[in-house]
This record gives C-alpha cells, structure tokens and sequence, in this order.
C-alpha cells in the first residue's frame, strides 16, 4: 500500500485517465433505444490511439456471430475517432457488438449490447405534416447522438495533451530532486555541511539517501517512457478499483 500511495502521488500532476490503443471500455451505442423492425439506426464506437504512429485498421460490426458490415478506419497518434455503421433492425432478440483488427495485435472487442426489436408496426394513414415532423425528430436525435460522439473524442484528444504535459512536469520535477539528494549525499560523504552523532547514524543516513536516489531513478525512468507510463496509471487504477470492492463487499457481507 505504501508503495501505492506513493505512485498515485506521483501522478497527481496527471488527472486524465487514458486507455490503451483501440476501443474505449464499453464504448458502443445506437442512435435509437427503442427499435421496431426495420428501423434504421446508426451503431457508434469510438477508438483511441495513444501510439506515436497512426493506427489502421477495420472495425467489424457483428450481430451475434452475423458479420453486419465493416468500416475501414485510421487514427492519428494520439486522437480518438468516432466509427458509425448504419443498420436495418430485424425483428428478435439482437446481440450487437464490434471488433476492431490492426493486424498488430489481437481483435479488440466491445461490450454486447443485447434487446429485443419489435414487431413490425404497420403505420395507419397520416398526413404529409405528421410525416414530415416524425423525420425531423429523427434527424435531430441522429444528430444528437453525433455531436455526443463528437464532444467524445474532442474531450479524449484534450485529456491527451494535458496527461503529456503533467508527465513532463513530472520528469523535470524528479530530476530536480535527484540531483538535490545527490548533492545531499555528496556533502554527507565530505563530512560537508552534515553533523552527525555517531558512526550509526551517519552509515544510515547514507542508506537512506542512496535508496532515495534509486527511487528517484526508477520514478524518472518510469515517467520518462510513455508505455510505462501509461502501464502505471492502468494499474493504479486497478488497484484502487480492487480496494474499492473488497471494501464494499466486506461492509455489506
């Protein structure tokens, strides 16, 4: 725990969350919540790409194991990019997710999205007007759902700039420190500016600083490179979710 708590206070300079390479956790959704069959919706999944190189690739958009379509995509280093498949809804029990293959690493896969579309409605006859108004409403949810994905990836993209500038400051920071307690150490092995009461404490004081010096060189090497970086955070995250959950399970049993 100690070594937790001090990694999370590390990464206080960074408050964005990222995620690796390829879909956001649970990030697929349709235009529509309530289908009848034959609608036709839009399936939305949004992608990250947290390299230094573009990522391409195909996303696959599947009904149960029934291949819908496909959408060949290409992300710019670190950016998001919202993917849609336009789909005509049948009526039964629907299980729709996506895939995604860069032919790097394993398909990626979203979560299942699973409901029931209705049986078909057999519309009474209606005027011009009450047509015209029902296709503005849907136009306008479409859009609705669009610009929602749209603030998505622009928030995502945000988070991106702010988490490399809170890792610089991180790097600047540890290495100021490190050469303070290099300084340290140095005067304490002069005999410079360090009074100390006897032989113990002094060979202590000597540990001590040298294993700060070794924390502070593996804390810099971890900031310094972006995947154990990013690593960390991904576990820390982990970590505190673990907490959280043994915590409640234990209050409520």
């Amino acid at each position: 725990m100690k070594k937790l708590a001090t990694l999370g206070l590390l990464f206080l300079l960074t408050p964005v969350l990222t995620f690796a390479a390829g879909f956001v956790p649970d990030s697929i959704w349709l235009s529509s919540d309530s289908l009848s069959h034959g609608d036709v919706v839009d399936i939305f999944v949004t992608i990250f790409n947290t390299e230094d190189t573009n990522l391409s690739g195909i996303v696959r958009y599947y009904d149960d194991e029934l291949l819908l379509g496909e959408v060949p995509v290409t992300i710019s280093s670190n950016s998001a990019k919202l993917v849609d498949l336009s789909w005509e809804a049948t009526q039964g029990d629907r299980v729709i997710f996506a895939r995604f293959s860069s032919g790097l690493d394993a398909p990626e896969e979203t979560k299942k999205l699973r409901f029931k579309v209705k049986k078909p409605i057999i519309p009474e006859p209606s005027n011009d007007s009450e047509d015209d108004e029902n296709e503005e409403a849907g136009e306008s949810f479409r859009d609705f759902a669009g610009q929602a994905g749209e603030t998505v990836v622009q928030v995502a993209e945000d988070g991106f700039e702010i988490s490399e500038g809170g890792r610089e400051t991180s790097v600047n920071f540890l290495e100021q420190q490190k050469e303070k307690t290099e300084n340290k150490k140095a005067e304490l092995l002069a005999g410079e500016n360090e009074n100390v009461d006897s032989e113990f404490e002094y060979n202590l004081k000597k540990v001590m600083l040298t294993a700060l010096l070794w924390l502070l060189s593996v804390l810099i090497f971890v900031t310094s490179s972006k995947i154990a970086f990013y690593i960390v955070i991904v576990l820390l995250i982990y970590g505190a979710v673990r907490l959280i959950r043994s915590r409640r399970d234990a209050y409520y049993d």
